[in-house]
């Protein structure tokens, strides 16, 4: 049997959109990337900040994946957790981001900041504050607030999203206190 070369490359075509349609979906939905950085200048010192970032969840429901990367975070036992924009992507769905958070441990501190999906999804500025606030995280909305991490202090400052929300990023550091160190949070740094 002869294939057409026509039929041919369709059939690649389709079979090749097909795969990237589902590593869209399902392959790439959650990875898990871990960097070191040495923020001190001795990277052998024993105290170092453990800093876990994630970001771009976009909940729908909480599936296996990420009840795994909930126990992934808890195992990690991360010193503070950075949210750093678009967990949820439907007003209807701020539900599954308290949900999710359930899952991680409480007494683990954690910030988080907008992205443009939290503004797009039309969702309540204080239903959101307060799912966040009911799991240890602080909301940080062109503002800045300062922790006591394992001895030192470290300042994280949070920027609204640049494509939904309104930046100001003088407003943000205006009340900053000098800290050993200081991490700034922007879901979109391109547009910085």
């Amino acid at each position: 049997m002869t294939i057409s070369r026509r039929k041919f490359l369709l059939g690649g075509f389709i079979v090749t959109a097909g795969a990237l349609l589902l590593d869209a979906l399902w392959g790439e939905q959650f990875f898990i990337e871990q960097k070191l950085v040495y923020l001190d200048t001795d990277p052998f010192a024993d105290q170092h900040l453990k800093v876990l970032q994630i970001s771009d969840l976009h909940l729908q429901s909480v599936n296996y994946q990420l009840e795994q990367l909930a126990k992934d975070i808890n195992k990690h036992q991360p010193d503070i957790i950075a949210i750093t924009g678009d967990s949820i992507d439907a007003g209807k769905n701020h539900y599954v981001l308290d949900e999710f958070l359930q899952l991680i441990d409480k007494n683990i501190p954690k910030v988080a900041i907008l992205g443009n999906w939290e503004y797009w999804a039309g969702l309540s500025f204080s239903d959101l504050t307060d799912i966040y606030q009911k799991h240890n995280c602080q909301l940080l909305v062109n503002q800045n607030k300062r922790f006591d991490l394992k001895g030192k202090s470290v300042s994280i400052t949070g920027i609204d999203d640049y494509i939904g929300g309104k930046p100001d990023f003088e407003k943000a550091v205006k009340e900053h206190q000098a800290s050993d160190y200081h991490i700034v949070l922007n879901h979109c740094p391109v547009y910085s």
